[in-house]
């Protein structure tokens, strides 16, 4: 959802620029690259941004995970996402018919991007009224002591740089041990 919101957001950014460009400033039919020259008013319609957004964060979580692109071509997750990516800016910067979907899709990529590494600002994000009803509590948040901390965070930058496939049964014991004693606190 967030990642949705922020391929919106780079739409309309680079249309309000592209419209600037255009006839704010009088250079009239001057192609910009990345810029988009459409109609103002058209609606960006689809929840395509918030996809690009989970891909983003899947080659990150998981970037050794073999995807069939097409189901028939084996790939890699992160080589597939890259090279989707690639393909997104160059419709983007040569102006494609569905530039504007295009726009959206790099926001929401961008986004994806930067929560995944920073995932503790989601939690929060939405919350209105700036109270989530969870509490701080020693020992990082995470339940239970310092070493089992330091255990999980150990797995988890293991995930960050060797995927899922890397972590032993006991590894992914630990995390299911820490997930279920957060999520009864």
């Amino acid at each position: 959802l967030v990642c949705g919101v922020f391929g919106a957001l780079m739409y309309l950014l680079l249309n309000f620029l592209g419209y600037i460009v255009g006839n704010v400033m009088g250079y009239g039919p001057v192609h910009v690259p990345g810029l988009l020259f459409n109609d103002v008013y058209t609606p960006l319609v689809g929840a395509s941004a918030g996809v690009f957004g989970v891909l983003i964060a899947a080659a990150f979580i998981a970037p050794n995970s073999i995807v069939y692109v097409y189901f028939a071509i084996p790939m890699r997750l992160r080589t597939a996402v890259y090279v989707l990516m690639g393909i997104t800016l160059v419709d983007l910067f040569r102006g494609a018919l569905n530039a504007g979907g295009e726009a959206a899709h790099v926001g929401g990529a961008l986004a994806g991007f930067y929560f995944i590494r920073h995932t503790h600002l989601l939690r929060d994000f939405f919350d209105l009224f700036g109270n989530t009803g969870r509490t701080a509590r020693p020992g990082g948040g995470r339940g239970g002591g310092g070493e089992q901390n330091r255990e999980v965070d150990r797995i988890l930058a293991k995930v960050a740089v060797q995927g899922l496939a890397s972590l032993s049964e006991e590894e992914k014991r630990t995390l299911r041990r820490a997930t279920d004693a957060q999520q009864r606190a």
